[in-house]
């Protein structure tokens, strides 16, 4: 008897995920009924196409922090502003810093990936280069303009 508020939590919490998959459940429900509307307009304009041989597309979230290609933007311009290696959070922090945004741990998580993923893709095309600690570990890695 002593462990019945753990049940209750456990129902309120399995209550509240089944109507989350309701909710889901219905929304897939409405995009499946656009998509039967666009198969038939396809069957329309071509009564031989083969539906079956359009592939999902993927999509990507929005983070609402910055806009698109503006962490590379930001990520260049802090290094050239710095003149010297810096790490990836050093930018994150100006970034959050001159967008005046909220600081919250999942912000910054959010901010430190779409920094690193520009730093990469910049890597990659030669524009920035990277180093290790001195110690030879990656726990901090150092960005510069190249």
């Amino acid at each position: 008897m002593a462990e019945s508020h753990v049940v209750s939590g456990l129902v309120a919490k399995r209550s509240e995920l089944v109507g989350h998959i309701e909710k889901l459940q219905d929304e897939i429900a409405g995009i499946r009924a656009l998509m039967d509307c666009i198969d038939g307009s396809i069957k329309l304009f071509d009564p031989d196409y083969d539906l079956r041989t359009i592939k999902g597309k993927r999509t990507n979230k929005t983070n609402g922090y910055l806009k698109h290609g503006e962490a590379q933007r930001f990520a260049l311009d802090t290094l050239r502003a710095a003149g010297k290696p810096i790490s990836s959070r050093d930018i994150v922090n100006e970034i959050i810093k001159r967008k005046n945004i909220t600081v919250k741990q999942d912000t910054v998580h959010t901010i430190q990936k779409l920094v690193l993923g520009s730093l990469h893709n910049l890597e990659k095309r030669g524009i920035v280069k990277s180093a290790k600690n001195e110690d030879g570990s990656r726990s901090q890695i150092k960005f510069w303009v190249s």
